[in-house]
């Protein structure tokens, strides 16, 4: 079958919208419950601008710490080629420096003599404050801007923008630093947190979320997006248990590739999704019960009906 490809963004919260037109789309995805109140959604290929809708209104009355902040989003203006003698000097003052790759040369940020209110570049409207050297404080909702202004310019694949959302955000300098080491296993287990993102510019994403509806919305954003992305058309939305029935068989990751796990019969549709190939699996059992196939798991849409199903 020959896909149509969708309009970008022409479904909020369908994912994959923004694959360039007749680009095969690969589905890698995990999805993990490590708690009553945390759940992981892995996935490649989704573009800031596709999570924003799902996660914004979590964000609301939220603030944010920005452990990895993207380069570009700085002032470019502090940038400056490193020495040992440059970084002893940012860290006397700023505990900690930031980096950049510049075609290999490594560039150097000097945080200790940026000016009040002149983190960002110009015509950035965000208000942030510089916390440890390299760790930005900021509302939850600007982490939207922020997100949008840095696909905006086509971010480098090696950026990361990394950050974790608070109710409130922990006291003292001894919290901050509890934070910034928990930060680096990716979770919301620091007090207060709602959620965790870490994002490159190679559109490979891990967020932890709080809220179970929310960790549903962001699979079924997936496995719709990735149906209209196979059948070029828009499809309906998959229901909870569907999603709730993919969360229990992608705790090792699941990948499908539109060329060759998708079939259309008509008027129906399904894909096959192989377990633990994806870029943060373990090691999965690459064995059916039995011995003799390799585990797969069926995803079908009958778009007369609307109805889905997952099966193993």
């Amino acid at each position: 079958m020959t896909a149509v490809a969708v309009a970008p963004l022409s479904v909020p919260g369908a994912f994959f919208q923004r694959t360039a037109p007749g680009e095969p789309v690969r589905l890698e995805a995990l999805a993990q419950v490590k708690g009553p109140q945390e759940f992981h959604f892995y996935i490649s290929g989704v573009t800031f601008a596709e999570l924003a809708p799902l996660i914004g209104s979590e964000l609301a009355s939220t603030e944010a710490l920005i452990f990895k902040m993207p380069p570009s989003l700085l002032n470019s203006n502090y940038w400056e080629p490193h020495t040992p003698e440059a970084e002893e000097a940012v860290r006397e003052k700023m505990t900690a420096v930031i980096t950049r790759d510049d075609g290999g040369t490594t560039m150097l940020w000097r945080s200790d003599a940026v000016a009040p209110g002149r983190h960002l570049r110009d015509g950035l409207d965000v208000p942030v404050e510089l916390l440890l050297g390299y760790v930005f404080k900021v509302r939850g909702p600007d982490l939207l801007k922020l997100g949008e202004a840095w696909e905006a310019r086509g971010p480098d694949p090696k950026d990361r923008f990394e950050w974790i959302a608070f109710r409130a955000l922990p006291s003292g300098d001894g919290s901050i630093d509890a934070a910034i080491r928990l930060h680096d296993d990716l979770t919301v287990r620091v007090p207060g947190s709602v959620m965790a993102y870490a994002g490159a510019g190679n559109r490979q994403v891990r967020i932890v979320l709080t809220h179970r509806a929310l960790f549903r919305r962001c699979v079924g954003a997936a496995l719709r997006g990735y149906m209209m992305r196979c059948t070029g058309r828009v499809v309906s939305a998959p229901n909870e248990k569907t999603c709730e029935d993919f969360i229990a068989r992608a705790g090792h990751g699941l990948t499908s590739h539109s060329d060759g796990d998708f079939v259309s019969k008509g008027t129906t549709y399904e894909f096959t999704a192989r377990p633990g190939r994806t870029p943060w699996s373990g090691h999965p059992p690459t064995e059916s019960p039995d011995g003799e196939d390799e585990l797969r798991v069926l995803v079908y849409y009958d778009r007369v009906s609307g109805i889905w199903a997952v099966a193993s």
